[in-house]
């Protein structure tokens, strides 16, 4: 799993590497600002070229009350 944040010390209340002994998945954090050409320009160079990428989840300024997993559905597709 790739997680890309402006601000990499707040994505994880614990470490990546926690997380992935509990869930068996690697993560990897890379530090990224979408607003700036160079960072977009090098997440998507990633997106494109690494064949490892099978799903793109982008959850960037995405939230409802309760949590991912409870979230009604009508909230969801409100922002589609």
């Amino acid at each position: 799993m790739l997680c890309w944040s402006r601000a990499t010390q707040h994505v994880w209340k614990r470490s990546p590497r926690t997380c992935a002994k509990e869930t068996g998945v690697g993560i990897e954090v890379i530090r990224a600002d979408l607003t700036d050409a160079r960072d977009l320009a090098r997440v998507e160079a990633r997106l494109r070229d690494d064949t490892a990428i099978a799903l793109l989840v982008n959850n960037a300024g995405a939230a409802a009350p309760g949590g991912f997993a409870l979230t009604a559905i009508i909230y969801m597709t409100s922002d589609i």
